[in-house]
């Protein structure tokens, strides 16, 4: 499973830190899927709650462009990481 780790902003409205996400059950047997296509996926689980404006996404530590087709395979680790403000 990949897990999507939630921080800040998106932990607040998700309503939870991660979400486990098999990438072969839910992408009709695909071993890997381009990061893209699992934000998409993750956007439609939440609808209307706009948990990735203005963030920043990380697969396995390395920073990605949300545009990205980096691919995703069960075991890695994504991290959204909205804005962070403060004084």
């Amino acid at each position: 499973m990949v897990r999507v780790l939630y921080f800040a902003s998106a932990r607040d409205l998700t309503g939870k830190d991660y979400d486990d996400v098999d990438i072969a059950k839910t992408f009709e047997g695909r071993s890997t899927v381009p990061l893209n296509m699992l934000l998409e996926y993750i956007e439609k689980l939440y609808t209307g709650k706009n948990i990735f404006q203005s963030a920043l996404f990380a697969v396995n530590d390395e920073y990605r462009d949300r545009a990205s087709n980096v691919g995703v395979k069960n075991s890695d680790n994504v991290v959204i990481v909205p804005p962070v403000s403060g004084g």
